[in-house]
């Protein structure tokens, strides 16, 4: 503001006229006191107008005006555009309407919350929930997501992320043991979780043996025999879960030739589970199996060779059905070796991958008609089986045949293949004769 009333001490009331644009001081015109000083002001009964009509005119000279102001007989009152005191109410108005708003949608999230809140309250402590009995079944190694879902899923718990916060603040998941449990969906949080650490839990398990060579199909008929899961499950699990292993990662998903994603994969051993385990968690010891048996080193080695663990996979699974003797899996992976470097026999021609192609309908696995390696395995193949795909002995080998004895026999050239053949089949005959054939 450019102009200030200045009241002295005595009663009349005496405008100054002040400098419109006042000079600022480089320094304070006042040293700064102890205590304000207690100024007393004089004011005619009318000297309100007058103020009023000042702080009038300093608001005016904020926005960029020049007040009107008559020096000599005082400041004159100010006259104020209609228009703008329209503007201002509409800004106060405008101002109110959305205070209004913020404050109608602040109270309805409020609203929202507290509902939610009371839901989850009255679910984690057991109120209004049916009074019924359940069975459930925990898989091992189950995460919390997955306790939670199975538990909403057996009609326990109606707010999962109620029940998820209270698993993680007690760290539940820790406690819970796999199996199959009754429990009664009006428990409260604390008795489901009581009841899910193992007193009380029924389940039965069973150990199986997978021999190498097994298929998948294989694989899974064993498992359904025994009561671990159902086939649909198992084979839904087999092929559309994303499991999170580095092997799987890399297999490739862009070959529609390929029957099946994980074939080759479910590593041959001895396994413990139990019945009604789930299906994610009966494959996921198979691959966690075959994740630690293909080491690190093998990987390189693979690579280092121009082959992919899967390329790696393929060819073993060949290799374990060609022979169970790691002596002659060594040759025989030479051989095939050989073959997918040679320019003149650039096909594999192995049986066992025609056996394969022709019980699937899949010509593309046949490998005495397309040369190369197939889409992928056709059988899981065992840790011998790798070793020889991945280091095979170093020979000239380009065929090899064999006999009902169990004899192998290796040629460098077609003309001493065909004299194996002739030899073998000799053999042959006479295991024939001696069995009555």
């Amino acid at each position: 503001m450019n102009e200030n009333p200045n009241y002295p001490a005595d009663d009349k009331d005496i405008p100054v006229d002040l400098p419109k644009d006042p000079e600022i001081p480089a320094e304070p015109l006042f040293e700064p006191m102890d205590q304000p000083p207690e100024f007393k002001v004089n004011i005619k009964e009318d000297a309100g107008d007058e103020m009023t009509d000042l702080f009038e005119l300093a608001n005016e000279d904020d926005e960029g005006e020049t007040p009107d102001v008559n020096t000599a007989n005082g400041p004159a009152k100010k006259k104020l555009d209609g228009n703008k005191k329209k503007k201002e109410n509409k800004v106060l108005y405008g101002g109110c309407a959305k205070s209004l708003i913020y404050a109608v949608v602040i109270i309805g999230v409020s609203l929202l919350l507290s509902f939610v809140l009371l839901l989850g309250i009255n679910d984690m402590v057991g109120l209004v929930k049916p009074d019924a009995e359940v069975t459930i079944t925990i898989p091992e190694g189950a995460t919390t997501d997955q306790v939670v879902q199975i538990v909403k899923d057996s009609g326990a718990v109606s707010q999962p992320l109620f029940f998820k916060l209270y698993m993680s603040l007690t760290k539940s998941t820790e406690k819970i043991e796999p199996g199959e449990y009754t429990i009664n969906t009006n428990y409260d949080y604390m008795r489901i979780i009581s009841s899910l650490k193992g007193a009380g839990a029924t389940y039965e398990t069973v150990e199986l043996n997978f021999p190498e060579g097994f298929t998948l199909e294989q694989i899974v008929d064993r498992l359904v025999e025994n009561g671990v899961n159902t086939r649909e499950a198992l084979m839904n699990s087999l092929q559309n879960t994303e499991f999170e292993y580095d092997l799987v990662k890399d297999i490739p998903t862009d070959d529609p030739d390929r029957l099946t994603k994980l074939e080759g994969y479910l590593f041959p051993d001895t396994y413990e589970f139990y019945k009604g385990e789930a299906p994610d968690s009966v494959i996921g010891k198979f691959l966690a199996n075959t994740e630690k048996k293909i080491t690190a080193e093998m990987r390189e080695q693979a690579k280092a060779s121009g082959m992919t663990v899967d390329e790696l996979l393929t060819l073993a699974s060949v290799i374990q059905e060609e022979s169970g003797e790691y002596e002659q899996m060594l040759k025989i992976s030479s051989v095939f070796h050989n073959r997918l470097n040679s320019r003149e026999f650039p096909r594999l021609e192995s049986d066992p991958t025609t056996e394969y192609a022709q019980a699937h309908n899949a010509a593309a696995y046949d490998t005495y008609q397309v040369a190369g390696l197939m889409p992928g395995p056709i059988c899981n193949p065992g840790i011998e089986a790798i070793l020889a795909a991945l280091s095979p002995d170093q020979t000239n080998y380009l065929f090899f045949v064999t006999d009902l004895k169990g004899n192998y026999y290796y040629a460098t050239t077609y003309n001493a293949h065909l004299k194996n053949i002739q030899t073998a089949e000799a053999i042959d005959n006479e295991v024939k004769a001696s069995s009555g054939q």
